[in-house]
């Protein structure tokens, strides 16, 4: 069954399956009412975005028998938070390119 949501600028239901466009090195991820053209862009990638992104996902999983340590989490905290900031500098210089019936939604706290 596929998830669903609600358009915030028409109201219409819309898939939540994740959507991608490439440019070269750079992935946007996004979602789209086919309704109204309405585009949610939740993330702005390059290689190193990526890259860091796994490496903070690996930091989160264990292998069997080892524990999560408070040393670990510290500094998948850091990795996150530098990958949130990287990932609006990205966003800033590389705009999401739109087709011509498509909007992008501002959210208020970017």
């Amino acid at each position: 069954m596929e998830a669903k949501g609600l358009c915030n600028s028409c109201g219409q239901m819309i898939n939540l399956e994740p959507k991608e466009k490439w440019q070269g090195d750079i992935q946007w991820q996004y979602l789209k009412c086919e309704a109204c053209g309405t585009v949610y862009l939740f993330a702005v990638t390059d290689p190193e975005l990526r890259e860091n992104i796994q490496r903070a996902k690996e930091m989160m999983t264990p292998k069997p028998g080892e524990l999560l340590t408070t040393k670990k989490l510290k500094a998948y905290q850091v990795l996150r938070r530098k990958n949130l900031r990287y990932e609006k500098k990205l966003r800033r210089q590389y705009p999401m390119p739109l087709e011509e019936n498509e909007v992008l939604w501002e959210f208020k706290n970017d």
